[in-house]
């Protein structure tokens, strides 16, 4: 029979950090080894690779020392740099090419940066996961406009909560599916191929008051002087629902001055009118089509700093993404209805 083979026993990152602390303190191999219950092979190895096993922060049972410590080091630093004083995002691809270039100035000859070496890499040093960037506030140029900020507000004073509303707008792909799909056993991913994304988009825009108390209709605005779809529908909804949006036709599909300006008079003022006789504000940001010189039957625009709406606009934080997800929510279940039928 052939021997039975030795069973291999993990030490924990716990012990080897425990081996380091014994040595700072000047105990010898042999009483470490003694203390800890461990053999003087596994004392010895630690010591060797120290520099590897301090860098790890996790609470793992085992990890294999680090073939390049200094180059993982300078890398981990570079990372920390990227994104906590420049703000910039930092891919895996990037820090696989960030790698290859530090081992070519280091002369290190047999770094391939593989799949296998960046996946460790990420364990051995607690990097956080990937996540995908949403919004513009990282763009945001707040502090700098500060005094222009502070200057609205003292404006504002002057206003009712319930009198000051806030518009903004976004661009809604209506007919785009997600990327992203996952694969049966029998789909081989080298050959998997997407298919051409469809970018056919209207521009939405609502408005509302400080305190959520009166929100404005929709507004659409699309390419088509009146899309076939409304053909049948649109008597429905002028029936059943009047103020459920606008629409607008523009050539690209976007707001410019003469749209807007026909919105503020036609629509907007005549609903605050409705509701109140006191002094109102619109909150607009810096975009071309928006004409903050317009007065009307004390109704006025103020237009925010460029750059900083991300933080100060409430629209712009939050409440228009969470519209598109759902009207996304239900564009997928009318995609599963129709694959049913």
């Amino acid at each position: 029979m052939p021997p039975k083979k030795r069973a291999r026993n993990s030490i924990p990152i716990a012990t080897r950090q425990q081996i380091f602390a014994f040595k700072d303190s000047g105990r010898s191999q042999r009483q470490i080894s003694e203390r800890l219950g461990v053999t003087r092979g596994v004392v010895r190895y630690s010591l060797r690779n120290q520099e590897s096993y301090e860098a790890d922060s996790s609470d793992r049972k085992r990890m294999r020392a680090c073939k390049w410590p200094r180059l993982e080091s300078r890398l981990v630093k570079w990372i920390e740099t990227m994104r906590m004083f420049h703000k910039e995002p930092v891919s895996q691809a990037a820090i696989v090419h960030k790698s290859l270039m530090l081992a070519e100035w280091m002369g290190i000859e047999d770094f391939k940066g593989s799949n296998g070496w960046i996946e460790k890499f990420i364990r051995r040093n607690s990097i956080g996961h990937s996540v995908c960037l949403h919004g513009e506030a990282a763009s945001s140029q707040a502090e700098q406009f500060a005094a222009e900020i502070d200057e609205i507000r003292e404006k504002l004073k002057g206003f009712k909560p319930s009198n000051i509303y806030n518009q903004d707008e976004t661009g809604l792909f209506y007919r785009m599916k997600w990327k992203r799909t996952y694969l049966t056993k029998s789909e081989d991913c080298r050959m998997v191929r997407g298919k051409k994304l469809v970018k056919a988009r209207v521009t939405l825009f609502s408005a509302a008051n400080s305190t959520g108390t009166d929100i404005l209709p929709l507004v659409m605005i699309g390419k088509p002087k009146m899309p076939r779809c409304w053909d049948t529908a649109r008597h429905r909804y002028a029936v059943d629902k009047p103020d459920m949006f606008v629409y607008y036709s523009q050539a690209n599909a976007w707001i410019d001055t003469a749209l807007f300006e026909k919105w503020f008079r036609n629509e907007f003022v005549p609903h605050v009118k409705r509701r109140t006789g006191e002094p109102v504000v619109l909150l607009v940001d810096n975009c071309g089509g928006h004409d903050a010189s317009m007065v009307v039957d004390n109704v006025s625009l103020i237009s925010l700093p460029p750059n900083c709406t991300s933080v100060h606009q409430p629209l712009d934080m939050g409440l228009l993404v969470a519209m598109k997800r759902r009207y996304k929510k239900y564009m997928m279940f009318e995609w599963l209805k129709m694959l049913e039928n």
